[in-house]
């Protein structure tokens, strides 16, 4: 692999900076199980072309677990609390379609004492589908078909949130509707203002995926207009109570469907509302999308004409300078493809776009899920993380806020794909001069650095740091032999090598 550096001055050092390839070729896999394969990157890293931020990379659950009582999801156990603790700093968006069938009982009453109509109760959202030994049955209630969020269950996200360091966002009923179909913003009071007596730090969105809202069953449809004069609402309510730092939506499904985003858009110029722009991103429906699908640079080339299409009407409505995030994002909407999200080879569609929605400045993409569903980043069943929370977690690790640019990382239809950032540098971080990654019998070494001591801290100076995740062609675990510097060997469930350390290797999440 030959780099080539863009605008070096004379007599500089060199700088610290971590790239990540993702190979999309079949002939290139075959190459490199039979010799050397050259492949020339150009790196300009005399300036930052994007920035993102530091909790970039984020996760969320879906608001359905409130009706399933959080079955299964044991958000007190050493394992999932290490795992929250290993992607923060970050967001956790607890939202979904489910959020708009949520009544909040934050008073501790009798259910009927529970303020706020609800329009167009869903049915099978709002079932208990809660297993009578669940030892959290005594958090769950129900009204008809619609779903109650105790004080209790709302206390259970939060703390989970608090102690793995994650930020919560929590996204709002907006279905609650006043007869001129206003939003009623009575209920939502009634859990905003019971956060704030407990001193909690949360943030807010409001309704999910309303451009959708006419194809769900029994929900009320609510115009782009309306929705933004809901959120001037919610936003001046909470600027009243001096209680959020964000306030994000619209949470959209779709960039052109009746025109809704766009319209909402338009309707911020006379409207004040959210401070943060959210979209929902899906590269097909997990019941069409097969294997090849997930390595298709055709398909894959999908988001980069969402991405110009969003900056255009961003542009178009005065806000090119607004905060955007991927509010809600996997490979397949639908829980993904069982046996494809949940292997390897849906790190082409992941990894693909963490570089480059982080080239158009996002600063936050929240990956559905972080658990339940195929598409998930740990095992439903048994808690296993799982191919893409490695990555995550690479990533997490090694790649900092500073975006560089990549010669031709822009060109549609590339097989191979490289990004680059500036290295994130962790305190206590130690430098090796070597790592190898054995894929027998292939040999490939990344990387080699020097480096000082002063004042027992390490300080770094030529240094090639490299994030290398090399994907196989097949949903099987591969078998990877990892070598580091002084001898130590190690299994891990993806290919990820740096210059310094190995990352996900014998990772122990639980005790």
């Amino acid at each position: 692999m030959a780099f080539s550096r863009h605008g070096q001055r004379e007599g500089r050092r060199g700088v610290l900076f971590t790239i990540f390839i993702i190979s999309m070729m079949l002939a290139f896999t075959a190459n490199v199980a039979t010799g050397d394969v050259t492949v020339p990157v150009a790196i300009d890293y005399d300036r930052v072309a994007a920035r993102t931020s530091e909790g970039f990379l984020s996760v969320t659950i879906d608001a359905s677990e409130i009706s399933r009582n959080f079955s299964g999801l044991d958000l007190q156990s050493e394992k999932m609390i290490n795992i929250g603790k290993a992607l923060a700093p970050g967001v956790l968006r607890f939202g979904g379609n489910a959020q708009d069938y949520i009544t909040y009982n934050m008073l501790g009453h009798a259910v009927d004492d529970v303020t706020g109509h609800m329009t167009g109760v869903g049915t099978e959202h709002g079932r208990s589908r809660a297993r009578d030994n669940n030892r959290m049955d005594r958090l769950y209630s129900t009204v008809g078909e619609e779903t109650v969020m105790s004080r209790e269950q709302w206390d259970y996200i939060y703390n989970y949130t608090s102690t793995v360091g994650l930020s919560l966002i929590f996204g709002l009923n907006s279905q609650k509707r006043s007869k001129d179909g206003s939003w009623n913003m009575t209920n939502a009071r009634q859990l905003i203002e019971y956060t704030k007596s407990r001193g909690c730090k949360v943030n807010w969105e409001l309704g999910n995926e309303p451009d959708l809202y006419d194809k769900h069953t029994g929900e009320a449809v609510v115009s782009a207009h309306q929705l933004a004069r809901d959120f001037h609402a919610l936003s001046q309510y909470l600027k009243s109570i001096a209680f959020f730092d964000v306030l994000a939506g619209p949470d959209v499904a779709t960039r052109s469907r009746g025109h809704f985003f766009e319209e909402f858009l338009d309707s911020l110029k006379e409207n004040e509302g959210p401070n943060a722009i959210t979209w929902h991103q899906y590269y097909g429906s997990g019941r069409t999308f097969t294997l090849p699908d997930f390595h298709s640079a055709k398909i894959l080339d999908k988001l980069k004409t969402e991405l110009d299409l969003v900056q255009l009407m961003l542009s178009n409505a005065d806000m090119r300078h607004a905060e955007v995030w991927l509010g809600e994002t996997s490979s397949c909407y639908g829980g993904g493809v069982p046996g494809v999200s949940d292997s390897f080879v849906a790190g082409f569609m992941w990894l693909d776009k963490l570089g480059l929605t982080a080239l158009y400045n996002y600063t936050h993409i929240c990956r559905q899920t972080l658990w339940g569903g195929s598409y998930s980043l740990i095992d439903s069943k048994t808690n296993t993380p799982l191919p893409d929370f490695y990555a995550s977690l690479a990533y997490k690790q090694l790649m900092s806020d500073k975006v560089l640019s990549v010669e031709g990382q822009l060109t549609m239809g590339r097989t191979m794909r490289v990004y680059a950032h500036c290295t994130r540098i962790l305190p206590g971080r130690l430098v090796s001069e070597s790592t190898l990654v054995v894929f027998e019998p292939v040999v490939i070494t990344v990387g080699s650095c020097t480096h000082t001591r002063t004042h027992a801290h390490t300080h770094l100076h030529t240094f090639l740091h490299a994030f290398v995740c090399l994907f196989i062609w097949a949903c099987v675990c591969v078998r990877v032999r990892v070598c580091c510097g002084g001898g130590g060997e190690g299994m891990c469930l993806c290919v990820l090598c740096v210059g310094h350390c190995i990352i996900a290797v014998n990772t122990r999440l639980d005790r």
